[in-house]
């Protein structure tokens, strides 16, 4: 009798989950510790502090805007305004057309009552405007910063935004779109900023070792559907356009922020308020349906495998892309994509187990 075959050392799941500490160890070290961008420059806002009251500021109005003491200014939307808004117009320095440049916002925060408009977009937030050179807004990217709904006490916010390269003004502050509250804003900064020399060096290791993981985590899979006999076989096809399909999803998610921002803006604008929505969703339901039909097919079809293993896998993998995307220019790792994920995920397990209970058996 032969002696059973030996796994190779990628088929050995313990050296796939090693692997996988150790890389979400570095990650976790890096990006706590370590801060990938320099300052290569003082704050670009005047009169920042509001010492001067408004002065260089524009704003929706004495009876929107008041300032307090200690430099803090309420922006009031009761009852709901289209637009309550200070903000303050800059150019830019000559060299950030020359090289890539980013500008990190921030600011101090406390909302009160704020009530979320009807789109995404309609709510309280830090905001940039980009002016291109013949002084025309972009209205593909409002970069933004956005405040809780409700009521929140007092928090410090920030986020780093890369500047396009045909950009020569900005325009920043705080507004209330379209939704109703109360919002009180302090300390506003906006500091230029720069990758550090090391940083891209890091981030093509981390994208690589990531990259890997998933790669790996895959392979479980795909050496399976070369060994799969099906019924029909105008299925088998169908299983590796499926595949494919899935790839290309994943090439997606790891697209630079800036592609993807110029692909979603690309999309047209619609009319009709329910197909507004789904452009202005289109990631998040791509997600959706990515892993629920990868959670489908793969708990119907994969039968040598337990349910729940591809099912963790699966979690594992909306895990991985988020980690990955930490390592990606203008990409950043986002809990709601995960929950999108993981709702994907167990609403096609559900669709299994009401077509074929005895696979959870």
């Amino acid at each position: 009798m032969l002696p059973p075959i030996e796994p190779r050392w990628f088929e050995k799941r313990h050296l796939f989950f090693n692997a996988l500490c150790f890389f979400l160890l570095l990650t976790v070290a890096y990006v706590s510790l370590y801060d990938p961008y320099k300052v290569v420059g003082q704050s670009l806002l005047t009169n920042a502090d509001f010492k001067d009251d408004f002065k260089g500021w524009k704003t929706s109005g004495s009876k929107t805007v008041q300032k307090e003491a200690l430099g803090i200014v309420t922006l009031s939307a009761m009852p709901m305004k289209r637009y309550v808004f200070v903000l303050q117009r800059l150019d830019l320095p000559s060299h950030f057309s020359e090289s890539s440049y980013f500008l990190h916002l921030s600011g101090d925060a406390e909302t009160i009552n704020i009530v979320k408009g009807q789109k995404p977009w309609e709510q309280a937030r830090f905001i940039l405007f980009f002016y291109d050179e013949e002084g025309k807004i972009d209205n593909s990217k409002h970069p933004s910063i956005f405040l809780p709904t409700g009521s929140s006490i007092w928090r410090h916010y920030s986020n780093i935004f890369k500047v396009p390269s045909n950009i020569k003004s900005v325009q920043v502050g705080a507004q209330i779109l379209q939704a109703k509250g109360v919002i009180r804003i302090q300390n506003l900064s906006l500091i230029p900023v720069q990758f550090k020399p090391e940083t891209r060096y890091l981030n093509r290791i981390g994208f690589l070792g990531w990259f890997l993981i998933i790669v790996w985590l895959m392979f479980f899979y795909i050496k399976d559907v070369k060994n799969m006999s099906f019924k029909k076989a105008s299925f088998s096809p169908l299983l590796w356009f499926g595949v494919l399909l899935f790839l290309v999803a994943l090439v997606g998610m790891m697209l630079p922020g800036g592609l993807r921002d110029s692909l979603l803006s690309s999309l047209p604008e619609a009319s009709y308020s329910w197909v507004s929505f789904l452009l202005m969703n289109l990631e998040s339901i791509a997600h959706f349906m990515l892993f629920l039909l990868a959670s489908f097919f793969g708990v119907l079809l994969f039968k040598e495998k337990s349910w729940w293993v591809i099912v963790i896998d699966l979690m594992l993998l909306g895990l991985l892309t988020e980690l990955l995307q930490l390592f990606i220019e203008g990409r950043t790792a986002d809990p709601m994509d995960m929950l999108v994920d993981y709702s994907g995920i167990f609403l096609g397990s559900a669709l299994v187990f009401l077509i074929s209970p005895s696979r959870f058996k």
